[in-house]
């Protein structure tokens, strides 16, 4: 009876951790680079690896994030297809992921899901380009939810901080991001 316990747990672990990633497809792009891609990710290296968390459907021209940034009050509750950096992303259950521009440690946005439940990001996608289609909003974050966001930025390694006072924050609430980086080898 001990070695069927053992042997239906190791089944279930194993079962679980297969299905965990549903949301996440990987398709790998060689010469020819995907019509959203920025041409920087794609032309220094021809071989780029993409995953998609969600559905991207849009058929309009991707926003980067100057633009985005140079009078955010435009885009404001419209659906918008952007580009930028990921420099954060939450690593409970990757939940949530910041973008940022070209400018280092500059202005961010934070891009949360519509299906919570079912579309996460992978943890390891610090680093790369991120494609995201989703509803813009400007946003001032209560105490409580900027602490908590703070909190989840702590343990991915960032300094811990205590908020103190509502904070604005940009944000999309997204229905797909495309992770576009180099092909791992």
């Amino acid at each position: 009876m001990k070695k069927f316990t053992l042997f239906f747990g190791c089944l279930l672990s194993i079962s679980a951790c297969t299905s965990s990633d549903k949301n996440l497809q990987k398709t790998e792009t060689t010469a020819t680079a995907p019509e959203t891609a920025s041409p920087e990710t794609t032309m220094a290296n021809p071989t780029v690896s993409e995953q998609v968390v969600g559905t991207i459907t849009a058929n309009q021209e991707v926003i980067t994030f100057e633009t985005l940034l140079q009078n955010p009050e435009q885009y404001n509750t419209k659906e918008i297809l952007l580009s930028g950096k990921i420099n954060s992303v939450c690593q409970k259950m990757g939940c949530w992921v910041k973008l940022e521009g070209s400018t280092p440690g500059g202005q961010h946005i934070r891009i949360s899901f519509t299906d919570h439940d079912n579309m996460t990001a992978p943890k390891d996608c610090i680093g790369k380009t991120g494609i995201v289609q989703g509803v813009f909003s400007i946003k001032e974050l209560s105490v409580a939810e900027a602490q908590h966001f703070a909190d989840d930025e702590a343990e991915a390694g960032a300094e811990k901080k205590t908020i103190v006072a509502p904070q604005k924050e940009f944000g999309i609430l997204a229905s797909g991001l495309k992770i576009v980086g180099e092909k791992s080898l």
